[in-house]
């Protein structure tokens, strides 16, 4: 997908760019379950917001939408993952931040 990101860009071919984009966030979740969590969240999320640029509420609603609620399972799935990580530290050494 990152090969085709330089042949497709937002300028001349929006619409192939935002599907390139929407792609490489489904890979890059996929991915996710495998290695590298918390980045692979991340790059996720920037393709998704990426995709915005072309699938608007105006234009192209469905699109939207489910970039949209793409966006929003990756953005809990990365706080679950730091949630995890904070309950593990507090474990390992204690709570270092009073309630």
């Amino acid at each position: 997908y990152k090969d085709a990101l330089q042949f497709y860009n937002l300028e001349q071919f929006p619409i192939e760019y935002a599907m390139i984009q929407s792609n490489l966030g489904d890979t890059y979740s996929n991915l996710a379950h495998v290695e590298d969590e918390v980045k692979n969240r991340e790059k996720t999320i920037e393709c998704y917001t990426e995709c915005l640029k072309v699938y608007t509420l105006e234009k192209l609603p469905i699109l939207y939408a489910i970039a949209q609620n793409n966006l929003g399972i990756e953005y809990g799935r990365l706080a679950g993952v730091e949630d995890s990580a904070r309950v593990i530290n507090n474990i390992k050494y204690g709570s270092l931040i009073s309630e």
